[in-house]
C-alpha cells in the first residue's frame, strides 16, 4: 500500500526566509490537518484530537511533494502527538523530485500548468494560508480552527485538493516513480539535508555587526564625497564618475576593477573604490546564514535534488554556490582572529576590510566537535566529459596523463611549445577559457565577453584565433555537437526510432510529447513538447522549459547542438557526483555539502583519511570506464575554496 499525504501547519517562522528546520522548530509550530489517500483510494482527512490513523501508519510507502516537509511534520507528531515514528528515507516517494527530473519548474501549480492538465491547486489556498497558517500581519495573533469552523472546512477541503492533483501530476508523467538509482540518491540527497552543516555562529554575528557598521562607514564618506550620493547608486554613481573624467558602460564588478586598475589616486578613483566595496552583496549571506541555522548550530535542507534540469543540486536560501572565488583564497586562516576581524581600524591597515568579510562566509561552515571537514573537487570535470563522450582521443589521453591541459591548449592556440606557455601566464588564461568554456560550441563574441567576465582583457583577433584553433585541434568534439543535433532532429521526426550518438541515445515518444536523451548512466533526461521549425539557418529544435536567464517558464526554448551537448555533459558529470558521494557515505564519509563539482563530509578526527576519500572518488566510473577523473581537496576545520 502506498499513501499519498499532505500537510497543513501552522507556524510564525517564515517558511521561505527562515527554512524548514527553523519553522518546525518555533514552540508554536503546530499541524493542522493531514490528508491522505491509499492506493488511489477517497482521501481521508485527520486532524488533532483524532485517534492516530492508524491505516496511514500501516501503509509501506508514502508519497508527498516534497516530502521533505512532510517527513519534517511526521517527527514533530511522533514527538508531540504520540504517532510512530517517521518511516525510514527509503520508504518515501517525492512527487516533487519525480516532476524535476522531467525538467518541469519547481511549484507544484507550476508543473500542472506545463503539463497543461485540467486541474489546479484550490484557488482559495493563499487566504486559507494567511488565516490559519500564519500570524494576523496586524494583530500578530493566530487564528484557530475553532475560531472560524467554516473557514477551516474550506482549509481542510485545499489540503485533500492538494493530494488529489499530487496524483494527477504523478498520473500525467511516462513513469509514476524514480528509476532506483535515482530513488537511492534522493533518499542520500535528504540524509544530507536533515543531517546538515555546523555553522560558527559566533563568528557569523560578530561579521554581520562589522559588515553593518563598515556600510555605515562607506555610505558616510561616500556621501561626503558626492554630495549626498549612496554607493549602492549605481546610475548616479555612474553619472558623478563622468565630469570627473571617467565615463563607464557600466558598473559591474569587472568593469569597476580594470577602472580602478589604471586610475590615478584621487577623489574618483576613492569613490569608485568605495562602490566597489559596497557592493559586495555575498556579505549579505550572514544574515541569510544565521536566519536558517537551526537551534542546535546546524544549516539543513538548503539542498534541491535534481534542482537543475540535467540533475545537479541547486541551493536554496544560502547559496554555497556563488561566492567569491578568487579573493583572497586563504581567507580562513584570519576566521580565528576575533581580535584583528573585529577591529576594522586595524584591520584596514592590512586588507580591504569588505574583501575580507565577503571572503569569510565561506568560513562560518564548520565541522562539529570531534570532526573534521574533507573535501573532494573532480578538477575539469565537464572538459573531461565532453572530451571523452566525443571520442577526442588526444585530448583525452593528455588529462588522463596529468598533462596541464590548459597549456597544452594554450600552446596549440598560439603555435607554441607547451615549455614556453607559463604557468600564470596570459596564454595559459586563454588556454583554461577555451578548454573550459568552448567545448559547448561557443563563438568568438560570446567567448570574448566569457574572457572578460573572468576577469581577463583579451582583443576580438584573440577570441577568434583562440576559438578557431580550439575547434580545429578537436575535431571530434565539433563533429559530435553536430551528430548530437542531428540524432535529436531525427528522433522527434521519427517517434520511437532510436538514434545513438556516442554514449547517448535519443528517443522520442510516440505521442510526440517527450525527447529523451539516455545518458551512459542510464538516466534519462526528458524534454516536453518538443517541435522543429526552420529558419534561415536550418531545421532547429525547440521545447517547453525554464528559460536558464529569467528562470521562467516558456515553449520556446532552443535546443541547439551547444546546448544539447552541455545538458548531456553536465548531467552525466552530476550522475558521476552522485555515485561518488554515495559510496562515500558508505565508507565511513558522512557527506554534509555538495557545490558544483565538489562533495565536502564530515568524518571524525581519528576517522578515514582524505587520500582515502580522493581513492574513492577516482574508483572507475563503470559505465565510462575511459573517463579520466582527477580530484583535488583538502581537510580542515572550516570549509573553504
Amino acid at each position: 500500500m502506498q499513501a499519498s499525504l499532505d500537510f497543513e501547519t501552522y507556524s510564525p517562522v517564515d517558511l521561505k526566509t527562515a527554512g524548514l528546520s527553523r519553522y518546525v522548530e518555533s514552540p508554536e509550530f503546530d499541524v493542522l490537518v493531514c490528508c491522505y489517500s491509499i492506493d488511489g483510494a477517497p482521501v481521508q482527512t485527520w486532524v488533532p484530537g483524532m485517534p492516530p490513523p492508524a491505516d496511514l501508519f500501516a501503509c509501506k510507502t508514502f508519497a508527498a511533494f516534497n516530502a521533505g516537509f512532510e517527513r519534517a511534520v511526521w517527527w514533530w507528531l511522533y514527538r508531540n502527538a504520540r504517532w510512530p515514528d517517521c518511516p525510514t528515507v527509503d520508504r518515501w516517494r517525492c512527487t516533487m523530485a519525480l516532476g524535476l527530473s522531467y525538467g518541469l519548474p519547481g511549484g507544484l501549480d507550476q508543473m500542472l500548468a506545463a503539463l497543461r492538465l485540467p486541474v489546479s491547486k484550490d484557488p482559495r489556498g493563499p487566504a486559507l494560508i494567511r488565516l490559519f497558517s500564519i500570524p494576523d500581519r496586524r494583530t500578530g495573533k493566530r487564528t484557530y480552527p475553532a475560531e472560524q469552523p467554516e473557514e477551516f472546512a474550506g482549509m481542510m477541503e485545499y489540503c485533500a485538493n492538494d493530494v488529489v492533483v499530487e496524483q494527477a501530476l504523478v498520473a500525467a508523467l511516462p513513469r509514476k516513480e524514480l528509476p532506483p538509482a535515482s530513488q537511492r540518491e534522493w533518499g542520500h540527497q535528504q540524509t544530507i539535508n536533515e543531517r546538515g552543516i555546523e555553522v560558527d555562529r559566533d563568528l557569523a554575528m560578530l561579521l554581520a555587526t562589522k559588515v553593518h557598521e563598515l556600510q555605515g562607514r562607506l555610505s558616510a564618506r561616500t556621501k561626503e564625497l558626492t554630495s549626498g550620493l549612496e554607493p549602492t547608486q549605481r546610475e548616479a554613481i555612474k553619472d558623478w564618475l563622468k565630469p570627473e573624467g571617467l565615463d563607464l558602460p557600466d558598473v559591474k564588478k569587472t568593469t569597476v576593477q580594470r577602472a580602478l586598475s589604471s586610475m590615478p589616486d584621487g577623489v574618483a578613483k576613492e569613490v569608485l573604490d568605495l562602490r566597489s566595496s559596497a557592493s559586495k552583496t555575498s556579505v549579505a549571506k550572514y544574515a541569510v546564514l544565521l536566519r536558517r541555522t537551526s537551534h542546535d548550530g546546524r544549516l539543513r535542507h538548503s539542498m534541491v535534488w535534481h534542482g537543475a534540469s540535467t540533475g545537479r543540486v541547486t541551493h536554496k536560501g544560502f547559496q554555497p554556490g556563488n561566492l567569491p572565488a578568487r579573493e583572497m583564497k586563504d581567507a580562513h586562516e584570519l576566521a580565528d582572529a576575533r581580535w584583528l576581524i573585529g577591529d576594522i581600524d586595524v584591520l584596514e591597515v592590512v586588507f580591504d576590510p569588505m574583501k575580507v568579510y565577503s571572503a569569510l562566509v565561506r568560513s562560518t561552515l564548520i565541522a562539529r566537535k570531534g570532526r573534521r571537514l574533507v573535501s573532494g573537487d573532480y578538477a575539469q570535470i565537464e572538459a573531461r566529459m565532453v572530451a571523452t563522450m566525443a571520442g577526442q582521443r588526444d585530448l583525452v589521453q593528455a588529462f588522463a596523463d596529468g598533462i596541464d591541459v590548459y597549456r597544452f591548449m594554450a600552446a596549440r592556440i598560439y603555435g607554441l611549445r607547451f615549455e614556453d606557455i607559463a604557468k600564470e601566464s596570459r596564454e595559459r588564461f586563454v588556454g583554461k577559457s577555451a578548454t573550459l568554456g568552448a567545448g559547448f560550441g561557443m563563438g568568438p563574441g560570446r567567448f570574448f565577453d566569457y574572457c572578460k567576465d573572468n576577469g581577463s582583457e583579451i582583443t576580438t583577433g584573440e577570441a577568434e584565433q583562440a576559438i578557431s584553433s580550439y575547434r580545429s585541434n578537436v575535431p571530434r568534439v565539433v563533429a559530435f555537437w553536430y551528430a548530437v543535433k542531428a540524432a535529436a532532429l531525427n528522433a522527434v521526426r521519427d517517434p520511437g526510432g532510436l538514434y545513438p550518438v556516442g554514449p547517448l541515445t535519443y528517443v522520442c515518444s510516440a505521442s510526440r510529447k517527450w525527447l529523451y536523451c539516455k545518458l551512459p548512466s542510464g538516466r534519462a533526461l526528458a524534454y516536453l513538447r518538443p517541435r522543429i521549425i526552420v529558419d534561415e539557418y536550418g531545421p532547429q529544435l525547440l521545447c517547453a522549459g525554464v528559460n536558464t536567464y529569467t528562470h521562467k517558464w516558456t515553449e520556446d526554448i532552443s535546443l541547439w547542438h551547444g546546448t544539447l551537448v552541455e545538458n548531456a555533459v553536465q548531467a552525466a558529470s552530476a550522475d558521476v557526483m552522485k555515485e561518488a558521494a554515495m559510496r562515500l557515505e558508505a565508507n565511513g564519509f558522512p557527506v554534509v555539502l555538495s557545490v558544483h563539482d565538489e562533495v565536502v563530509s564530515e568524518p571524525l578526527i581519528d576517522g578515514p583519511s582524505l587520500a582515502e576519500m580522493h581513492r574513492i572518488m577516482l574508483e572507475p566510473v563503470p559505465w565510462m570506464l575511459q573517463l579520466p577523473l582527477a580530484v583535488e581537496g583538502w581537510e580542515g576545520n572550516r570549509y573553504r575554496k
